[in-house]
């Protein structure tokens, strides 16, 4: 089985998140497009009326605008941990982005998610910069 097959990497990265829950450690990453998780719970956000527990997400309506805060399942199975998916609507793009996390709903609004991942995305561009200008990648280091 060749190692660099986007499958083969998909199955090897899935208890990621699991991974990191387990150990403590607080997350914020995007949803991918082929992402469809299973709803465990519904705080806000969806069509009202709309029957989403126990949905794939990619088969419920999200309310015209408003910010997307959900617990999900990767798999079906009840013994897989849940996640928290929230969503924010950008009319400019014309698009929603969508982001797991391990982050309660107490501390963070969707909003704020959205924020904290905006400037994630921030550091990492920097430092492709700094790589690419820079010649950081030439630099011999240790851990």
């Amino acid at each position: 089985m060749d190692p660099l097959r986007p499958t083969s990497l998909k199955r090897r990265l899935r208890p990621l998140f699991h991974l990191l829950q387990a150990k403590g450690a607080l997350f914020v990453s995007r949803l991918k497009d082929s992402a469809n998780p299973f709803i465990v719970k519904v705080r806000r956000g969806l069509r009202r009326g709309c029957k989403a527990t126990g949905q794939r997400l990619w088969d419920i309506e999200f309310a015209s605008g408003r910010p997307v805060d959900l617990d999900v399942r990767f798999r079906e199975n009840p013994e897989d941990p849940v996640f928290r998916l929230v969503g924010t609507y950008h009319a400019g793009a014309g698009c929603w982005h969508l982001y797991v996390t391990n982050l309660l709903a107490t501390d963070f609004s969707p909003d704020e998610i959205g924020s904290i991942y905006r400037l994630r995305w921030e550091v990492e561009l920097l430092f492709k910069e700094l790589k690419g200008t820079c010649h950081l990648d030439d630099l011999t280091s240790r851990r």
